[in-house]
């Protein structure tokens, strides 16, 4: 997310007035400013602390409470910082991992992690060489939180009403970023202190919103207030009650119980005090009533030229061997939908049935809502993606020229561009725009699971529930794969798509050994994206074996297996940059056998269009 201080400049210049008391604008707004800036102070508190106890000489089993502290206090104010200071939030709690923000052709610098993670790893896995490097971390991280207090502390607010929605927008994204990221583990791998530090993040948010009582003051509002004040007490009363083991908290009746009733009076709360967000694309529809509704991705966001008209005539492309040498395949021939459009091969042919193509076929459910195309991330849109597929010689072999010249010559393609396109041309903009006009309607969003969670399924199987607590929990595959699409589409913001180091091997046999397709690095060139594939989508997961980029694993067992062990790393493969833990998740085979039962029950049908 941007940062948003620009925004209460600008929105005063749009907005509409705001009919709830507007004499308390400027005294909230104030109040929540005020709330903020001490929450940072209290923060750099226990930060200094933290540094004066180094400096005792205390070992790092030692200062682990004094960080644990530090960390909750940070929850307290997260909603707020990661949204008015997005700039500085990144450093702040940011993935312990190298980053490179690559452009198409354009490389840049890698960076280096910086935060509370580095400071966990640091803490937790100590070596002769680590205190030197904690001692700067805990001084860069002083030095930026002095920064962002001192920012704000000649910070001038003008923009009161405007100022209020950005709190409330702010509150709604931190609900989604701990049911996907908080509760999972996902920023605290070592301590595993999610759950406390969600209680704490909860409070703060609790905190803030006691703020704007005197919004609420009808009877309506009082009512509203009032049943919010009760969901808020009993979900910090739930984690509260269960925060003692990470492995055996109830996520999903935490989620169905709690979070997503929070989430449904926070948007009542929005839509109440009229602080409801500008009509902005952006990828999480404001309309959604909670993480798993079915309108929870705004669809405009990643595909804002789709039209019913456009769908039609992709969907009669998709099917045409128009676009292959010698009219051989289509699109269908290896995306098939019965296979939740994939093949069910390790690796089709190439189109003159030769040789096998370099990687398996993906699904292309729920691709629309990918930022980066293809297993190595090449593509940055389903446009970009059709168009390398067609002229690619091993799989499609196509000539747009004569693509273009064929369907000129068809009279049924003619009124099908023509009701498409203002213009009617057949050409290769309009061509590629309508595959991925089809492509991105296939979204698939009603398993059984969504369907539980949407209250349209009275239950689940006890294995289904403990496959999917043992998943965001104990086996930590939600760190990676994000719920709700549960792939490397990043939460809250969901604008970001991941790649992982896995080790994967060429062969399931063991010894392993490195398979050697060099992933992202192909295309990128960065070392830090040897063997990086895009983490793809367990959505309808039972349909698309076999697994991984070439296809290694014909089973979900195996695919378990192989995670399990730690990944290639934890199986012989020298791969020290390997970003999936080397160490055993030390799941048993009933654990392993409900979790295939949860990834199961993720198998749905196509929306409808």
């Amino acid at each position: 997310m941007k940062n948003y201080r620009w925004l209460l400049a600008v929105l005063p210049l749009v907005f509409f007035c705001f009919s709830k008391k507007p004499d308390f604008q400027q005294e909230t707004a104030e109040k929540v400013q005020r709330a903020y800036m001490k929450g940072i102070y209290q923060l750099q508190e226990h930060i200094d602390k933290l540094i004066a106890e180094e400096k005792k000489g205390r070992t790092e089993e030692e200062l682990i409470p004094f960080f644990l502290k530090a960390r909750e206090c940070f929850k307290r104010i997260e909603f707020l910082l990661v949204y008015v200071d997005n700039l500085e939030s990144k450093n702040i709690n940011g993935a312990n991992i190298e980053v490179n923000n690559y452009t198409y052709l354009t490389p840049k610098d890698n960076i280096e992690p910086h935060g509370l993670q580095v400071i966990e790893d640091l803490l937790y896995n100590p070596d002769e060489t680590s205190r030197a490097v904690l001692k700067q971390e805990l001084q860069l991280f002083k030095e930026l939180i002095q920064t962002i207090y001192n920012r704000n502390l000649s910070f001038k607010l003008y923009g009161f009403k405007e100022y209020n929605l950005i709190v409330w927008d702010a509150i709604r994204y931190e609900l989604y970023r701990i049911e996907a990221m908080g509760i999972t583990g996902f920023d605290v791998p070592d301590s595993q202190n999610s759950l406390p530090e969600t209680a704490e993040a909860l409070s703060g948010l609790q905190e803030v919103i006691q703020l704007y009582k005197p919004f609420f003051s009808d009877e309506k509002g009082k009512q509203l207030l009032s049943s919010g004040v009760r969901r808020w007490k009993q979900a910090i009363d739930y984690v509260r009650k269960n925060q003692h083991d990470f492995d055996a908290f109830d996520r999903l009746t935490f989620m169905k119980e709690h979070l997503h009733e929070l989430q449904k009076w926070t948007k009542e709360a929005i839509l109440y005090l009229n602080y409801e967000y500008p009509d902005e694309v952006r990828p999480v529809s404001k309309s959604a009533a909670h993480l798993f509704a079915e309108d929870f991705f705004n669809v405009r966001f990643f595909a804002s030229s789709s039209t019913p008209e456009k769908i039609q005539l992709g969907e009669k492309l998709f099917y045409d061997t128009v676009f292959s040498a010698g009219n051989k395949r289509s699109c269908a021939s290896c995306h098939i939908p019965e296979k939740g459009f994939a093949d069910g091969l390790r690796k089709n042919l190439s189109i003159d049935g030769l040789e096998e193509l370099k990687r398996n076929t993906p699904s292309l459910l729920n691709s629309i809502f990918q930022t980066k195309q293809f297993y190595d991330s090449r593509a940055g849109n389903l446009e970009r993606q059709s168009w390398d597929v067609i002229h690619n010689e091993q799989e499609m072999g196509g000539n747009m020229a004569l693509i273009i010249q064929a369907l000129k010559s068809n009279p049924a393609y003619n009124k099908l561009f023509k009701n498409a396109f203002s213009n009617g041309e057949i050409n290769q903009n309009n061509i590629l725009m309508a595959v991925a006009s089809y492509v991105g309607s296939l979204i698939s969003l009603n398993s059984e699971f969504d369907q539980y969670l949407r209250g349209q399924l009275p239950d689940l199987s006890p294995e289904v529930k403990n496959g999917f607590n043992l998943f965001a929990g104990k086996a930590k595959c939600a760190t990676c794969h994000f719920m709700p699409l549960f792939n490397g589409l990043v939460a809250p913001n969901y604008t970001d798509t991941e790649s992982e180091i896995l080790g994967i091997p060429k062969e399931k046999t063991k010894p392993y050994k490195l398979d050697d397709d060099l992933g992202r690095y192909t295309y990128t060139r960065l070392d830090l994206h040897r063997n990086a594939f895009k983490t793809s989508s367990v959505r309808n997961i039972e349909l698309t074996a076999p697994y991984m980029h070439n296809g290694v694993f014909d089973t979900l067992e195996e695919l378990m297996d192989f995670y399990n062990n730690g990944g290639g790393a934890g199986q012989g493969i020298n791969l020290p940059e390997q970003t999936l833990s080397s160490d055993s998740l030390h799941l048993t085979k009933k654990e392993i056998s409900d979790i295939i039962s949860f990834m199961k029950s993720l198998t749905g049908k196509r929306n409808s269009k």
